[in-house]
């Protein structure tokens, strides 16, 4: 390069006018070299073998379950945070490290098509749960053929319905049981999976027994473009539910529940329920809420802030895993302060199960634990609406 004599502009070889000053370039003797970038270092290859075997030893160390492209390091990445974490990780699994390993092959995992377009969102309510099943794709765990088929196979009606709360419209899906006598109403609340197929056929057994079921999705209007749960990557929906607002989804739940006393077949009682991160705010709903006669709490924080329980409205149920030390060895504590404050509380700990027995007990490969806890669980609670939905009930 040249420098200019007169504004010291530096200029390259060959030119004849300064490109600062326009004057005439005399070269002075002086030269600027220049600076050649030193060479980026080639990445290294990771071979296709070593791959495999590091992306086996993440799944043997957190247990993931279903990561659609294939590659659990995707998930991984995203792993979340706070006391709902360990929820992810022990309800994503149904068996062992490595029974999933080989249900979701990952060394064969590819990139997925730059021109794929995303699956379309249903434009209408499907008619069937067999429609509704194809067009909502479970996210994030794997699905029972026992939940599928009960899905594509029930008799039942449904409305997906959106339910007006504040500028925020909650999409809902409601069950309504084949019989000619008006019925009770229960609102279920997620897990932190978000509103998958298996809250979805939960919402149909419960109908099955003979109640209308509201099973609203808390991430309406969250999601990418304003979405809901299927808008979100499948690795991301469990941190959309963490991060939903807890006065928000307290405001989802009434407005649900309000929706409930429009329903024409609707006999004037509502219970809620709700499982692993939904079972958690289905208690705390109790606080806020004086129409529910009931809350049943699946696997929830079992500890409500100390001047939030005498706000409790209606008697609550818990149901609690005995492995699932981090929930169970509160609920003693609890009992005692509930009974204090005077409040209806009865929890039971059912022996070996997991957190998340209730999913974990329908899978195909449910441990004799969960599958039994699920079982008498499930019927606990059937046992229970019974009582509060008799004629003589208040």
């Amino acid at each position: 390069m040249i420098i200019c004599t007169r504004c010291g502009h530096q200029n390259e070889d060959g030119a004849t006018f300064c490109g600062s000053c326009a004057g005439f370039l005399e070269w002075s003797g002086e030269r600027v070299a220049e600076e050649t970038p030193e060479p980026e270092p080639e990445p290294e290859l990771v071979e296709p073998e070593a791959r495999a075997g590091l992306i086996e030893r993440v799944i043997d160390r957190i247990g993931l379950a279903d990561n659609r492209s294939g590659d659990p390091l995707a998930t991984a990445g995203s792993a979340t945070q706070g006391t709902e974490a360990r929820d992810v990780a022990l309800e994503s699994t149904s068996s062992t490290p490595t029974a999933l390993a080989t249900n979701f092959p990952v060394a064969a995992a590819s990139s997925p098509s730059p021109t794929a377009a995303p699956p379309a969102r249903p434009t209408a309510a499907p008619a069937t749960p067999a429609a509704a099943a194809a067009a909502r794709p479970s996210v994030v765990h794997p699905v029972s053929k026992n939940i599928t088929e009960r899905l594509a196979n029930s008799p039942r009606h449904f409305d997906i319905v959106k339910i007006k709360q504040g500028d925020r419209e909650v999409e809902t899906y409601i069950f309504y049981p084949v019989t000619k006598d008006k019925a009770m109403a229960v609102v279920l609340v997620h897990e932190i999976f978000g509103l998958s197929d298996w809250m979805r056929a939960a919402g149909d057994q419960l109908a099955e027994a003979g109640y209308s079921v509201l099973v609203p999705d808390l991430l309406s209007g969250m999601g990418p473009n304003k979405g809901n749960t299927n808008d979100f990557a499948d690795t991301q929906v469990t941190a959309g539910v963490q991060r939903l607002p807890a006065d928000q989804v307290m405001a989802d739940l009434t407005a649900v529940t309000d929706y409930a006393k429009k329903i024409d077949s609707w006999n004037g009682k509502i219970a809620v329920g709700g499982f692993c991160w939904g079972g958690g705010k289905a208690f705390a709903f109790s606080t806020v809420n004086k129409d529910i006669k009931a809350a049943f709490v699946f696997y929830g924080a079992p500890m409500l802030p100390v001047a939030d329980i005498p706000k409790v409205n209606c008697p609550v149920y818990g149901f609690y895993g005995e492995t699932d030390a981090r929930l169970s060895t509160s609920v003693p504590a609890e009992t005692d302060a509930m009974k204090a404050a005077g409040k209806s509380y009865d929890a039971i700990v059912y022996p070996g199960a997991a957190h998340g027995f209730m999913r974990l007990g329908q899978m195909d490969d449910a441990t004799a634990a969960n599958k039994k806890a699920a079982e008498d669980s499930w019927k606990r609670m059937l046992d229970l609406l019974a009582k509060l939905n008799a004629p003589t009930a208040k």
